[in-house]
């Protein structure tokens, strides 16, 4: 028969086992529920500033079709909460916002080149003001190769096996006409420099 010490040594060591492994279930369900919080703090921050931005969109098609127009500039009949300029310019210029870490700018397109056209005489003749002729062959084919279905590389082109095997580069050529004119940052032959003077 055990004597009355030692059962009651037991017990006081199963009641801090017992203890620790409930201040152990705390101390996690305490990290969890910080966790939750923190992403939904996160959440709630990435919400309200794109209803804030989606609020300066507005405002800034407001702008546009009530302001006057004079050369390069739109002159603001009435004030915004969002924008802070009046006048808003059309030659690319960026206009800060009241609103964190948001600014736009507006570019007149009309004496752009297009990218897509599909006569691009006048965009390769760009190009070659920005480029020495072996890059030009360079680009222009693998553009090309970048917007064909099939993937047979032209002379000077590029496809699949040089995005994704040779430079691993983790993209391949989308086989469809270009959208965004960013995209033309991921072709071969063109680099961050002639894209900037092209833009």
């Amino acid at each position: 028969m055990r004597n009355f010490h030692e059962i009651k040594g037991e017990a006081a060591f199963f009641s801090v086992i017992f203890s620790l492994v409930v201040v152990s279930f705390a101390l996690i369900y305490l990290w969890v529920v910080n966790s939750k919080i923190k992403g939904a703090k996160v959440t709630w921050e990435d919400m309200t500033q794109s209803l804030k931005v989606h609020s300066v969109y507005n405002d800034l098609m407001f702008l546009l079709l009530t302001g006057t127009q004079s050369n390069m500039t739109i002159q603001s009949r009435f004030t915004s909460d969002e924008i802070s300029d009046e006048k808003i310019y059309l030659d690319g210029r960026t206009v800060k916002t009241k609103v964190r870490n948001v600014s736009f700018s507006v570019q007149d397109t009309n004496g752009l080149i297009s990218i897509r056209a599909p006569e691009r005489i006048a965009f390769r003749r760009l190009l070659k003001q920005f480029m020495d002729e072996k890059q030009v062959r360079i680009f222009w084919d693998s553009l090309l190769d970048w917007e064909d279905k099939n993937d047979f590389k032209r002379l000077n082109g590029a496809e699949k096996q040089y995005y994704e095997g040779e430079k691993e580069l983790g993209y391949h050529p989308r086989n469809r006409k270009i959208i965004y004119k960013k995209e033309l940052t991921l072709i071969r032959g063109m680099d961050e420099d002639v894209f900037r003077k092209l833009s």
